[in-house]
């Protein structure tokens, strides 16, 4: 026993120095084999020849032997010799329970039991308190548990019922067999390991003494076989394990493992060896062991028919499986299909709307052009007529004696005209008087009747425009109203009427509320007349009252449109500058036709006030822009301009607070970016494990969102879309995952409040994210498409040269 135990710790270390257990097994088995061989033929030992009855009796004990110790040597290569010894002294046990079943030995006594159970006990202590317990392969463990019961109760019996000359004999078969059986296992498992091994001294003096060792180990353990029970036997080996393993390591267990070792051991001394039984007990333990055979048998068949019906089960799920897979790999490639063929429909008609745009864009500029055209042609026309109209008015003058304006107008008049009256006129109400000596409503007839008799062209309305805004004009307007009793406010509505009413054709359209402005202001042209000509003015407050409601009522409608109106001239204006200049026939290019574009900007302030004037400036400026795009960039152009102006849209909407705007861009781009992937269903199930739109929603309903959520997807994203970018726009893209996760980093430290974060970033996130997505799009419709024309260039290569004649 001292042998086995030696031969345990000095395996470990042999072990330890040459990495390959089964060569150490197969020089052990030579050297034992072969040395017992040697000295039996130098007349040393008595050894029994080689007989092929013994020799096959002995082929069982080798194998079982083998095994054994292979399962031992593999067993200390993965766990210590202290974890080793727990599970050995559990073995004493299970042994003695297979002695009474099958080898005819009384189960142990009381006291014995208690031993054994010490023995258990003291072990699962030792493994409690163990300080070095490792395992790290437990296959190899329970191989050997089974192999050494297996070992101990099958030599026993092999040794009791084979007849030998002497244990010599047990020593030379066994270990011959062994050696040839090893010698197959380590050619099988270890060839590299030889050929790349590194001998020492150390090395090869661990392999010298595990060989002698193997050799005692051999002789002694057959004689004591011989002498002792399996349980016996198995109890001295491990008290003399533990007593060696104590003296030779210097890493044990802890002070409470080394006293369940000492109980363990203090046990095996107490234990008896249980006797033989008697022949009434043989049959009873027969008949006993015949009925849990019998048991083993029935628990074998019944579990042999669950097994096959769990094996017709899972055939079952397994072509169920197997149909699903199929299936889904037929949606997938139908699903590719469809969006391969959805992309070139999208690229086909992408193709179209850009060819429509470009032709639109050139019609709409030929059509300016003619327009422009023929606006030059109309206002020449225009302007000859009134230069026409104002000469025979002049020539009308001077036939007719006409009224005497007033001397601010600062035209002249007639000779007669300087002389003042001889008899002033009356003053109402104390008006003051105008050095003509006339009262203020005089002169306000005078001037009205004068400036209606004017000729109807643009000269003369312009001319009327800056009689109106004259001071003298106002003032007059004004002294006259107060002089009838009326707020004298009103001056410049009274003038604005009446010039209503003069240019209604030109003013006004035909829609309802300016018929009803036109009808109203000549009503109020016509009292006007009549309360100057004839004095009587007492109804005139009235009918300025009503006149005041209706050009409120017509203002509060007509002022949106004017100001539209005035912006769409300013933006036409600046068009028409960017634009190159169209010439004429005579080669001069033409000017331009409207007035300036601060007196446009000018007049939109005072009707809409500063923010319609912003407004004004904001489309100028975009005019301006879109002038200079080429006919060919239109398209793009305004795609640009539409994006922005939606992005810019939904960020206003997420400042709001309005978020399902949001859930709805991600939802989209979620599908979007799983139809990237359609062909890898483990990237799909990533992405959506990681991308849950409507997951988010359903937080951001119940209130459980959270930043870091939201900053946690934003990496996800732009990390996967800068994955699948082409290497041109690589850099670009990583460019873009810094700053987005830079961003996120920053909220999450200063811990930014959720809807401010969402308003301020998440709307250029996904206005970036959706851009290279539909990059990635364009490239994969890009690819698609040379691919197919490599496709037909290589069909119709192939067709023309089936078609050539063969050549002689």
């Amino acid at each position: 026993m001292a042998c086995s135990s030696l031969m345990l710790v000095v395996n470990k270390l042999a072990v330890h120095l040459l990495p390959a257990p089964s060569f150490v097994l197969l020089t052990q088995f030579f050297a034992s084999w072969f040395v017992v061989k040697g000295l039996g033929l130098a007349g040393v030992i008595e050894v029994d020849a080689l007989e092929w009855s013994k020799l096959r009796a002995f082929l069982p004990i080798a194998a079982a032997f083998l095994a054994c110790v292979f399962a031992n040597i593999k067993t200390l290569q993965y766990a210590n010799v202290e974890t080793f010894i727990v599970f050995r002294a559990s073995t004493p046990l299970a042994i003695s329970i297979a002695e009474w079943l099958f080898l005819g030995r009384e189960l142990p006594n009381c006291r014995s039991f208690c031993c054994l159970v010490s023995l258990l006990a003291a072990a699962c202590g030792y493994m409690y308190f163990d300080s070095a317990f490792e395992v790290r392969a437990y296959v190899w463990v329970g191989a050997w548990y089974a192999i050494f019961c297996f070992d101990q109760l099958y030599i026993k019996y092999a040794v009791d019922a084979t007849v030998v000359d002497s244990n010599w004999g047990r020593v030379f078969y066994t270990n011959l067999w062994a050696c040839g059986i090893a010698t197959v296992i380590c050619a099988a498992t270890e060839p590299q390991t030889l050929l790349t091994l590194r001998w020492t001294r150390e090395s090869m003096a661990a392999l010298a003494v595990s060989a002698a060792l193997g050799v005692g180990m051999s002789y002694f353990a057959f004689i004591c076989r011989a002498s002792v029970s399996a349980t016996c036997f198995t109890i001295l080996g491990n008290v003399l394990t533990v007593f060696i393993n104590v003296v030779i390591w210097d890493k044990h267990a802890s002070q409470e493992g080394l006293a369940c070792l000492a109980v363990s051991l203090v046990a095996a001394a107490l234990y008896q060896q249980a006797p033989k039984r008697t022949p009434a007990d043989a049959a009873y333990a027969r008949a006993l062991r015949q009925a849990h055979i019998d048991s083993v048998k029935q628990r074998g068949q019944r579990a042999a028919c669950r097994a096959a019906s769990s094996s017709a089960r899972r055939r079952a799920l397994d072509e169920v499986r197997a149909a699903r897979a199929i299936e889904q790999a037929a949606r997938r490639d139908e699903a590719l299909a469809k969006r391969t063929k959805l992309l070139a429909s999208r690229a086909t008609s992408c193709a179209y709307r850009v060819k429509r745009a470009i032709a639109v864009a050139a019609a709409t500029r030929e059509h300016a052009r003619q327009t422009q055209s023929a606006t030059k042609c109309n206002l020449e026309a225009k302007l000859e007529a009134a230069a026409a109209r104002r000469a025979e008015a002049r020539a009308e003058e001077k036939q007719r004696a006409p009224l005497v304006p007033p001397m601010w107008r600062g035209t002249a008049g007639p000779a007669h005209a300087a002389a003042p009256s001889s008899q002033p006129a009356p003053s109402d109400g104390g008006a003051p008087a105008s050095p003509d000596g006339r009262s203020a409503s005089e002169r306000l007839l005078s001037e009205v009747e004068s400036e209606w008799a004017a000729a109807d062209d643009d000269a003369d309305a312009q001319r009327i425009q800056a009689w109106m805004r004259r001071p003298e004009t106002i003032e007059t307007a004004r002294a006259w109203l107060e002089e009838v009793g009326c707020d004298p406010r009103a001056g410049r509505l009274l003038l604005g009427l009446v010039y209503m009413a003069r240019e209604a054709a030109r003013l006004f359209c035909d829609s309802s509320e300016d018929k009803s402005m036109a009808r109203e202001a000549k009503r109020f042209h016509k009292r006007l007349l009549a309360a100057l000509k004839t004095g009587e003015a007492d109804d005139f407050p009235e009918d300025l009252r009503r006149a005041r409601r209706f050009h409120a009522a017509w203002l509060a409608v007509d002022k949106p449109k004017v100001v539209g109106c005035l912006v769409d001239s300013l933006v036409a204006r600046r068009a028409e500058q960017a634009a190159p200049r169209v010439p004429n026939e005579a080669g001069a290019a033409v000017p331009s036709l409207s007035a300036s574009a601060d007196e446009t900007l000018e007049m939109i302030r005072r009707l809409g006030g500063a923010e319609a004037e912003a407004e004004a400036r904001e489309a100028e400026r975009r005019a301006g822009e879109m002038a200079h795009v080429r006919a060919e960039d239109l398209a793009t152009h305004v795609g640009k301009v539409a994006k922005r102006a939606f992005w810019d849209a939904v960020q206003e909407r997420l400042r709001g607070g309005d978020f399902e705007c949001a859930f709805g861009l991600l939802g989209e781009m979620q599908k979007a970016m799983l139809a990237l992937v359609a062909h890898s269903a483990k990237a799909r199930e990533e992405l959506a494990d990681k991308f849950d739109a409507a997951w988010l929603k359903q937080q951001a309903d119940n209130g459980a969102l959270e930043l870091g959520s939201v900053t946690n997807l934003m990496k996800y994203v732009a990390s996967t879309i800068a994955a699948w970018q082409a290497p041109a726009d690589e850099p670009e893209a990583r460019a873009w995952v810094e700053s987005v996760e830079a961003v996120a980093a920053a909220a999450v430290a200063e811990r930014a409040d959720l809807g401010a974060f969402i308003g301020d970033h998440l709307a250029p996130f996904l206005a970036r994210a959706h851009e290279l997505i539909g990059r990635i799009y364009e490239r994969l419709v890009a690819m698609q498409q040379e691919a197919d024309g490599e496709a037909a260039a290589a069909e119709a290569a192939a067709e023309a040269e089936a078609e050539a004649p063969p050549q002689d």
